[in-house]
């Protein structure tokens, strides 16, 4: 069982996993003269449908 202290260390690692996908996709979207609510959408669709084929959802 995951500690209470291992459980926030885990949530601030998925944070930061997060924020660095966020810059990664912003900046991919700049780069490629893409609109950034585009980018985004299609890319949480895309993490929905691997989370699906997985069985995550």
């Amino acid at each position: 069982m995951i500690g209470t202290f291992d459980l926030n260390f885990e949530k601030q690692l998925i944070k930061n996993y997060a924020e660095e996908t966020y810059e990664f996709l912003i900046d991919r979207a700049d780069s490629r003269q893409l609109e950034k609510d585009f980018v985004f959408q299609e890319f949480l669709k895309q993490l929905n449908a691997l989370a699906k084929k997985n069985g995550i959802l």
